[in-house]
Parts: C-alpha cells; sequence; structure tokens
C-alpha cells in the first residue's frame, strides 16, 4: 500500500504539468522560409574534395514551416519542437564546406577503403554554388550524425538555424482556423484532463499517505530491554 501511494504522488506530481500542443502542427505550418540550405537526409550525402577541403552536395530553395515529434509534454519533458522541412522543387544545387574535423574524416575514410562516413553538422559554414574544376566526387558518402540540424534558414549557421523567427504567407489563412480548433477541441481537453488527473491522485494519495504515517507513528512501541546478566542464587 505504501508503494502505491508513493506512485500515486509521483503520477500526481507529473499529471499535473502537463499540457498538449497538438495545434502546433497547423500553426507551425503557415511560416515559410523564403531561402533555406539543407542537406538531404532521405540519401547518403555526395561528398567532394578540392585539395583538403571537403564540401557536401546540398540544396538552396523555400522551407515551409512544421511541428515534429510528440506534441505532449510530462513535466516539462517532450521531444515536439519547431522544424522546418525543404521544398525540393525549384531548389538549387550548392555544396556546403565541412569544417576541418569533419574534412579530416572524410578524407580517412576514403584513405581507408570505408563507404560511408558520418559527418556532424554543427558548425558555421558557407554554401558555395559552383565547386572547382579540380574537385572531384569522394568514394565515401556522409552519413549526417544530427540529421534536425541538417537544414538552415541562416546561412552561415546549421546549428540553430532553424530556431529564428519566419514570416506567414497565405497559408495561414487555414493553417491559423485548423490550429484553433485544434487548441479548443484537443489541446485544452488534453491539458485540463491531464491536471484533474494529477489533483484527483493527490485528493486520494496525500490523505493516505499522511494517515499511513500517523498510524505507522502511534504504534510504535519501545523494544523491550532484554536483560544480559544471569542472577546468581542465593
Amino acid at each position: 500500500m505504501k508503494q502505491w501511494s508513493c506512485s500515486g504522488a509521483c503520477v500526481a506530481l507529473l499529471m499535473s504539468s502537463c499540457w498538449s500542443t497538438v495545434s502546433s502542427y497547423a500553426w507551425e505550418h503557415a511560416k515559410v522560409a523564403e531561402q533555406a540550405w539543407w542537406v538531404p537526409q532521405d540519401a547518403p550525402m555526395e561528398l567532394y574534395a578540392v585539395g583538403n577541403e571537403v564540401y557536401a552536395k546540398g540544396y538552396k530553395g523555400r522551407a515551409r514551416g512544421c511541428y515534429k515529434g510528440v506534441p505532449f509534454f510530462i513535466a516539462g519533458m517532450g521531444n515536439g519542437h519547431s522544424f522546418v522541412s525543404p521544398v525540393q522543387e525549384g531548389a538549387e544545387v550548392v555544396y556546403v564546406p565541412l569544417w576541418h574535423t569533419e574534412e579530416a574524416a572524410a578524407l580517412q575514410a576514403e584513405a581507408a577503403g570505408e563507404r560511408e562516413v558520418t559527418i556532424t553538422l554543427d558548425a558555421p559554414r558557407y554554401a558555395t554554388e559552383q565547386l572547382p574544376p579540380n574537385a572531384r566526387k569522394l568514394n565515401v558518402a556522409g552519413h549526417c550524425l544530427n540529421p534536425d540540424y541538417a537544414i538552415t534558414v541562416n546561412e552561415d549557421d546549421f546549428c540553430c538555424g532553424t530556431n529564428l523567427p519566419l514570416p506567414t504567407d497565405a497559408h495561414k489563412y487555414y493553417a491559423y482556423p485548423i490550429g484553433a480548433v485544434l487548441f479548443v477541441a484537443v489541446d485544452v481537453p488534453l491539458t485540463l484532463a491531464a491536471s484533474a488527473v494529477g489533483v484527483g491522485v493527490c485528493v486520494v494519495a496525500l490523505p493516505h499517505n499522511l494517515y499511513h504515517a500517523c498510524v505507522q507513528q502511534g504504534g510504535e512501541t519501545p523494544s523491550a530491554v532484554q536483560p544480559n546478566e544471569k542472577t546468581s542464587a542465593k
């Protein structure tokens, strides 16, 4: 019973700080980036070398706002977040220079005869639209370790470039009404229901814990002292 009470208290604590963000799936779709740079994640990266410099084949074009992950947060923990999704139609090819450590890793992987190398896109870089004539395609393909950072709306930073404020376009005329409906019909009820469950568990678990503690304390008796000396016969 004590274990149930502790579990109930934990559930109450977690449920009382839950909230839902399902409406973000619609609201984020109203945002647009007219210029975005990305490395595609549906296929291995094409890598090109110019001397000791290594570039990944990427694209430049428009990107549409979106929401990724589970839109439900428990005690502030959750993996849902705003994002941008590239629009491949009309995109231009660009070549994204890798950071020095990634360049070395790619060249070493090719020299070792490996077919794939892990690439982390987490440092400032500037894309170029054309490589020099002496560029050569590496025999090793790149695998992005952090795909959420494979697109940016800030050309010189692949790490935080999707967190910038974005303008909206005509999509807001349907995205915002749908988002409002989802907020009222889904987010508010789910958040209130989670809070109600948390309060309900508190109402049951807290008195039970107090009662259990009082009964346990009141039932304690001092331990009997056992004589440890033998009495001598008269």
